[in-house]
């Protein structure tokens, strides 16, 4: 299944990142995810430990956490909060 190729129609369409992400093989790129089953992180892990230790590769999972948790914040909304009605005695 291959990737249609997008035309700029705006200035926000003409974002180098864009550009970038357009110009991706993204067969070759989903077809090498699917073969770790989707599960990168693990494969990180594995590398940053043959590089570098253990210690330093445990580093990698706790950034993800905190890009996880730094999105989570930047992207949650403030719900009022609503107390309920105090009980009626029973009585």
């Amino acid at each position: 299944m291959s990737t249609p190729v997008r035309t700029p129609q705006s200035s926000q369409d003409t974002d180098p990142w864009r550009r970038r992400v357009d110009s991706g093989d993204w067969d070759a790129i989903t077809a090498e995810v699917n073969e770790y089953g989707g599960a990168l992180l693990p494969q990180l892990v594995g590398r940053v430990a043959d590089l570098a230790s253990l210690s330093i590769a445990f580093l990698v999972p706790a950034a993800a956490y905190l890009g996880i948790a730094f999105f989570a914040a930047a992207t949650s909304r403030k719900a009022p909060v609503t107390l309920a009605e105090p009980a009626q005695s029973l009585h």
